[in-house]
């Protein structure tokens, strides 16, 4: 029984040496599946954020050109606010004229009226 008890005890160690081994190929296979997957998703987190530094950078030039066409737009419409004053105290002006021209032109008729 001695011989049968040695024999299956190392058929027992080979095959917990062999089930070891395997198992710790087997265990750093799925560690490199996981540190390619990891990797990987690392390099496209870092390709996606360049992606969007890029997009921010476009999107920051486009609110720069708004943000002038704004103030050319607020610089137009002052330009218009004044020309519009000018023009209208420029015709208050006229009518003015025209209100003593007439009232002038009143008393004239009215001198030549009474002589």
């Amino acid at each position: 029984m001695k011989l049968f008890a040695n024999v299956s005890n190392q058929f027992l160690a080979k095959l917990v040496s062999v089930e070891f081994i395997g198992g710790l190929i087997t265990a750093m296979f799925i560690a490199g599946v996981f540190w390619q997957s990891i990797t990987g998703s690392i390099a496209e987190s870092i390709e996606k954020a360049d992606d969007n530094k890029a997009s921010l950078e476009v999107l920051s030039s486009d609110v720069a050109e708004v943000k002038t066409d704004i103030q050319v737009m607020k610089r137009a419409q002052e330009d218009y606010q004044r020309y519009q004053k000018e023009v209208q105290e420029s015709q208050t002006e006229e009518l003015r004229d025209i209100k003593a021209t007439l009232m002038d032109m009143a008393r004239e008729n009215r001198t030549h009226q009474e002589h």
